[in-house]
């Protein structure tokens, strides 16, 4: 019993090692990813930042942040840090490799600059989602070993009042389809 317990904790370590966790992609007030409640003031040019949080040993993502409607200004530019290889934007779907090739979070994925007009209404929701050109529907997160794994997708909130709040995931999924995953 015990040969198996320490076996299976070997193995639990090596699957640790082996296969990164995708974590979550949010946006940003701030490049350290401190604070997903963003404004659209004063009115100019503004950057917002995409994070990768609580992932590990990742080598890629891909994903969209399309501006809301609600938003009253326009998409700028984006722009990466140095190294990172990227194909198309955050607007109609965007695929980055990082550099170097394996990362732990955090990690600064892309700065949205937007020309703010200071007019959008409290509590629009940017939701980061999936890359329309993914079969799986899902936000895909490349790890070390090739893998595609899912990450969850969470939202700022431009001029965030007491009654909205950017701390809950774009989606609620049930035990079932995280064991599905795994299947």
């Amino acid at each position: 019993m015990r040969k198996a317990l320490i076996l299976s904790f070997a193995l639990m370590l090596v699957a640790g090692v082996a296969f990164g966790q995708a974590g979550t992609i949010n946006i940003f007030a701030d490049p350290i990813g401190g604070s997903c409640a963003v404004t659209d003031s004063p009115a100019g040019l503004k950057n917002y930042y995409i994070v990768h949080t609580n992932a590990t040993y990742v080598a890629g993502v891909q994903f969209r942040a399309k501006v809301p409607t609600c938003f009253t200004g326009t998409f700028s530019k984006d722009t990466y840090p140095a190294g990172f290889l990227n194909i198309g934007n955050s607007q109609t779907g965007l695929s980055i490799v990082y550099d170097p090739f394996c990362l732990n979070s955090p990690i600064l994925v892309a700065t949205v600059e937007l020309n703010v007009l200071g007019t959008t209404p409290a509590c629009c929701v940017w939701r980061v989602t999936a890359d329309p050109a993914v079969s799986s529907g899902e936000i895909e997160v490349s790890d070390c070993d090739y893998n595609v794994i899912f990450a969850t997708g969470y939202h700022a909130i431009f001029n965030p009042t007491g009654a909205c709040s950017c701390s809950v995931p774009n989606e609620d999924t049930t035990w079932g389809q995280v064991k599905a995953l795994y299947e």
